[in-house]
């Protein structure tokens, strides 16, 4: 069966409103320093990471981070990374990922799960992107 293109997206549509009816309302992502619960890592664990958006990778986020704590990037530019243990937050210098959180928001370094997770995370604690160890 063929539709048109306004028929698939009345019914794609459909299915993500059944979608979301079915799982409940999508809850607000809490900033790392406001989780009472959450375990901050004593350290960042160096590796290769890769990243992801809405379901989507996002190669130009991806970096791979050495344990002298300096990083290269999805397009080869170098810089270093900072992680601070006390709020599990990662500042990194130079490279793409230089000022990629938009203001007033910050990157964050948690294992949920045991996965070591890179988050940019925007002002209300939302989750834009992440990154996981490969």
């Amino acid at each position: 069966m063929t539709y048109g293109r306004t028929m698939t997206l009345r019914v794609l549509a459909t299915l993500l409103m059944a979608s979301v009816a079915f799982a409940g309302p999508v809850k607000k992502a809490t900033p790392a320093k406001a989780t009472a619960a959450a375990v901050i890592p004593a350290a960042f664990l160096p590796g290769v990471y890769e990243c992801w958006n809405n379901n989507r990778a996002r190669m130009d986020l991806n970096f791979t981070a050495d344990a002298s704590m300096k990083y290269v990037d999805a397009e080869g530019a170098h810089g270093s990374v900072t992680y601070d243990a006390a709020t599990g937050h990662l500042i990194f210098k130079g490279g793409a990922l230089d000022g990629t959180v938009p203001a007033g928001g910050w990157i964050m370094y948690h294992e949920p799960k045991g996965h070591p997770t890179v988050s940019f995370r925007n002002k209300e604690g939302y989750e834009i992107s992440f990154c996981e160890k490969t």
